[in-house]
């Protein structure tokens, strides 16, 4: 998807493309493929800024955000 997002260094808006959702093909053996969905950065950056998280997925998130407190202290 693309909004309109105001550059401050160049004066004007210009489009940002910004994607929560992506997907790819997994195959399940030789014959069979499938489409698989993943958030992506931001699809994540979205739900913990919202916090609009479903209680299965809240070990998960948890799970990220320590892996990305690993990442900075690193």
């Amino acid at each position: 998807m693309y909004f309109q997002g105001f550059d401050y260094e160049k004066g004007q808006y210009q489009e940002i493309h910004i994607s929560f959702i992506a997907n790819k093909i997994i195959y399940i053996n030789e014959d069979v493929r499938r489409t698989s969905y993943y958030l992506t950065e931001d699809g994540y950056n979205l739900m913990l800024s919202t916090l609009e998280i479903e209680s299965n997925m809240k070990l998960t998130i948890h799970e990220m955000i320590f892996k990305l407190h690993m990442e900075k202290a690193s």
